[in-house]
């Protein structure tokens, strides 16, 4: 029995049939869409892995520093427990001073010998802590200055008077510091001797 091309049953089903054919190139393009993230997925995932690796190396080097850190604390903290034992012990004042005359450091037992603390001398100049005979703070002054021109000077005797008003005699020797062939500080060490002054070698 022949089929009425018009017959509505057969139109519905043609339509159904076309209606499930397959875009190839809508398949392809998503096919393609599907590949592109998963590889930029991928490089996320990389780059993800990179960073983390980087960042593990970081804080080993890290810990690395810190620990390296708190050893030289320690050192240092350990040093300069010595020097405070040392000086306390020693009737030898050291202090360090710059290119200006101004006071940078002072051990802790100038207070022992001369009743001063030693914040009461840092950052102030030697012409302003009134601690050297006045009649001896010329030739202090210019032996600084010979000394801050590089040229060598033998140990000199000054008189240095202490808190209560009492004269003490002070034997100082220098050394600088340099850095890049510049001056950066000059040391001084004042020891303590029984009296009397000298003029040279």
């Amino acid at each position: 029995m022949a089929v009425s091309r018009d017959n509505p049953e057969v139109e519905k089903n043609k339509k159904q049939a076309d209606h499930c054919e397959v875009d190839y190139d809508k398949v392809d393009d998503r096919a393609i869409m599907d590949e592109k993230t998963t590889k930029h997925i991928e490089m996320l995932e990389a780059q993800l892995m990179e960073r983390t690796a980087e960042l593990a190396t970081a804080t080993e080097v890290l810990a690395r520093e810190t620990e390296e850190r708190r050893r030289l604390e320690k050192v240092l903290q350990e040093r300069d427990e010595m020097e405070r034992l040392f000086f306390s012990l020693s009737r030898e004042i050291m202090f360090t001073w710059d290119n200006e005359f101004r006071i940078l450091s002072v051990s802790p037992n100038v207070e022992a010998i001369l009743g001063y603390r030693p914040e009461e001398f840092i950052g102030r100049r030697f012409d302003e802590i009134n601690v050297m005979d006045p009649s001896d703070l010329l030739e202090a002054v210019e032996n600084a200055q010979l000394l801050l021109s590089k040229k060598k000077l033998y140990s000199s005797i000054f008189r240095f008077i202490a808190k209560d008003g009492t004269v003490k005699f002070g034997e100082l020797n220098e050394a600088l510091v340099m850095k890049d062939e510049k001056i950066v500080k000059i040391i001084t060490v004042a020891r303590e001797v029984a009296g009397g002054k000298n003029e040279g070698p």
